[in-house]
């Protein structure tokens, strides 16, 4: 696999409009399918709780075949007595 850098959006010429600029969980889905349309097997994909709060990122996940297997806020949890 291979690491790419998010480049922040002040460095593009149009800014986050510029037709290359790709935001951090745009990113690393790129990896996620191109590994698997190399027939990698994958049992989840973890993400911290930032990026797996975003519908869209789930969405491509999904779109690739990929299921977010982490991340998402914590769940309260109530203890009964």
């Amino acid at each position: 696999m291979h690491a790419r850098l998010d480049t922040p959006a002040c460095y593009f010429a149009r800014g986050k409009n510029d037709a290359a600029f790709r935001t951090q969980w745009q990113i690393a889905v790129e990896p996620a399918r191109r590994a698997v349309v190399a027939g990698m097997a994958f049992r989840a994909v973890l993400a911290d709780c930032a990026h797996g709060d975003l519908d869209d990122f789930r969405g491509e996940l999904r779109t690739a075949g990929l299921e977010l297997g982490g991340g998402g806020a914590p769940q309260a949890r109530h203890m009964g007595l």
